[in-house]
């Protein structure tokens, strides 16, 4: 799914040792940007390396867009997950 995305905005992607996790954050316009989609390897779900990549986007887009939308097709973990990050 996130291949999708690449045109749209900018990928970014965690490694320790080797591949983690990654997301893609794309350009709305001047005031908005959004967090398209962030995968984590299943293997690594639950520590802590997709808290880890949230807050380093939420520092790196805090200056340059006043909101950040994220799609959460209301899945109740997925809202547990953002609400765990406490960036939102």
């Amino acid at each position: 799914m996130i291949e999708h995305y690449l045109e749209q905005g900018d990928l970014f992607a965690l490694y320790n040792e080797d591949l983690k996790a990654v997301c893609v954050v794309a350009h709305v316009d001047n005031n908005t940007c959004e967090l398209k989609n962030i995968a984590v390897y299943p293997q690594f779900h639950r520590q802590e390396y997709g808290k880890v990549l949230i807050m380093h986007i939420s520092k790196l887009y805090k200056n340059k867009h006043k909101t950040m939308l994220v799609g959460t097709d209301e899945i109740p973990s997925i809202f547990s997950f953002y609400w765990k990050c406490g960036t939102w």
